[in-house]
């Protein structure tokens, strides 16, 4: 495969940054070293300028899926490194099992090395695009056809959402385990339609440059808001950052870039914003009932982690050092968690599996939960990327899906014109930042679904236009 010249200045930094970091491998248990961390720290940080310039300077794009994920990812797997290296500091009060500080070395340097090799993956395999001329473009009436239809979709999914739903969530209270099947199913909907309906919106907006003026774009405005809105004020921040994603990099593909100063100044206060939600959420179920944003911001005041507000998403590193220290190549999984994902993705067909089979295939989540917590946990722990890989494939395959997947968001960005590939772009950012703190596959249903949902779109919408 011929190198673009352009790139060979990009890739001889993080080629540089692979070696150096490789010389620094640990075994899986040992104690804790601040050279290595800050040596690892400094190579990674480099990657990322590398990254970053390569996105600014070369693609000409200032918000992609790696602004997302990077920022995620360092959250993840390297802030609690960085406090760390003070040891006056105590970043986490585990309620449970305390991770072996033994193991803090590699997961630090197997995060490290991943990153490097993902960077590597999707500079090397990065084409250059032209301006972005989606297939298909759409006359006016034909993307309103899509539009309303998409709206209609999102009443009807809001409507059996609202009606299904455990009490718990009218009360302002997150608790899936009380929603049923129907319910969560609908939310999943939901989500999807709400990003189908914002993508059709800015891509009318960027071809006619104004806004639809139909009663049935305001009633999908108003259903979103709303939709939004009551989730929020349940405590779930996943889908204000999911939209937050979205919509950002929609308006930076149809509408304008933004600047430096305001993607910093969005940041901090979506951060800040999260912050306060996740604390309020926290304080209401400890009965606090002064207000999910009140009792929060109180909270995020007294809290002495209040300079550090992402805490909560590097928390989830942990599952990497439980993975590291309970995990080797007499218990992998070696790929049975998975399998689990793809068949569950297709919708029906993962308990279809279960009755027919009476077999259920294992989850990251719950075995890291069983980790942390024994039989009898109080909540659900989630999953990690890094460390899902590894309970399945040790460090090889973390490595080696690391690559894959910087090839695949490479391959995306390469076909970008193509309105699915687009399409499975913008959800993979809307999953950007949380994606660090899921398995791999995570997204591997909502990108089914959307898909499905499009198809239907496009299919009502041609038998519009030909009975036209």
């Amino acid at each position: 495969m011929a190198i673009e010249k352009n790139k060979i200045w990009y890739l001889l930094p993080i080629i540089m940054s692979a070696m150096f970091i490789s010389l620094l491998s640990p075994s899986t248990h040992e104690v804790f070293s601040k050279f290595a961390t800050l040596y690892i720290l400094f190579f990674s940080i480099i990657v990322a300028i590398v990254l970053f310039t390569y996105q600014f300077k070369v693609e000409k794009r200032n918000i992609s899926f790696n602004s997302f994920f990077v920022v995620g990812y360092f959250i993840t797997n390297f802030e609690l490194a960085a406090h760390l290296l003070d040891s006056s500091l105590i970043p986490f009060n585990y309620q449970f099992y305390y991770p072996t500080t033994l193991t803090i070395n590699y997961s630090l340097w197997l995060s490290a090395m991943a990153f490097t090799l993902y960077v590597l993956s999707y500079i090397l395999f990065k084409k250059q695009n032209k301006a972005l001329r989606l297939n298909n473009i759409n006359t006016i009436n034909v993307m309103l056809i899509k539009i309303r239809f998409t709206v209609l979709l999102l009443i009807i999914a809001n409507i059996i959402f609202y009606l299904s739903v455990g009490k718990s969530f009218w009360s302002g209270v997150y608790d899936e385990s009380k929603w049923g099947s129907v319910a969560l199913y609908l939310d999943q909907i939901n989500r999807t339609l709400v990003i189908l309906f914002m993508y059709f919106s800015f891509k009318y907006k960027n071809s006619t440059n104004k806004v639809p003026k139909d009663s049935l774009f305001i009633c999908g405005v108003i259903a979103s808001a709303l939709y939004l809105f009551l989730m929020v004020r349940t405590g779930d921040r996943g889908l204000f950052i999911s939209l937050f994603s979205v919509s950002l990099f929609l308006y930076c593909r149809f509408i304008r870039r933004v600047n430096l100063k305001q993607l910093i100044f969005l940041g901090i206060t979506a951060i800040v914003l999260m912050s306060i939600i996740g604390l309020g959420r926290a304080e209401s179920v400890r009965g606090n009932s002064n207000g999910l944003v009140a009792s929060g911001y109180e909270s995020f005041i007294k809290n002495e982690e209040r300079l550090t507000p992402t805490m909560e998403l590097a928390s989830s590193n942990k599952l990497l050092f439980v993975a590291v220290d309970k995990y080797d190549s007499s218990n992998y999984y070696f790929g049975l968690t998975m399998v689990g994902q793809v068949i569950s993705s297709i919708p029906l067909l993962g308990g279809f599996t279960s009755l027919i089979t009476g077999f259920s295939f294992p989850t990251s989540t719950n075995e890291f939960t069983y980790l942390m917590q024994g039989s009898r946990p109080n909540y659900g722990e989630g999953s990690h990327l890094i460390a899902d890989l590894y309970i399945n494939f040790g460090t090889v395959g973390v490595l080696i899906f690391m690559v894959l997947f910087g090839y695949l968001v490479a391959t995306l960005y390469n076909s970008i014109n193509k309105e699915t590939r687009f399409i499975i772009l913008v959800i993979l950012i809307s999953y950007g930042v949380y994606l660090n703190r899921s398995s791999l596959l995570f997204v591997l249903k909502p990108v089914v679904l959307i898909l499905i949902i499009y198809y239907i779109i496009n299919l009502y919408t041609k038998q519009r236009v030909c009975h036209a």
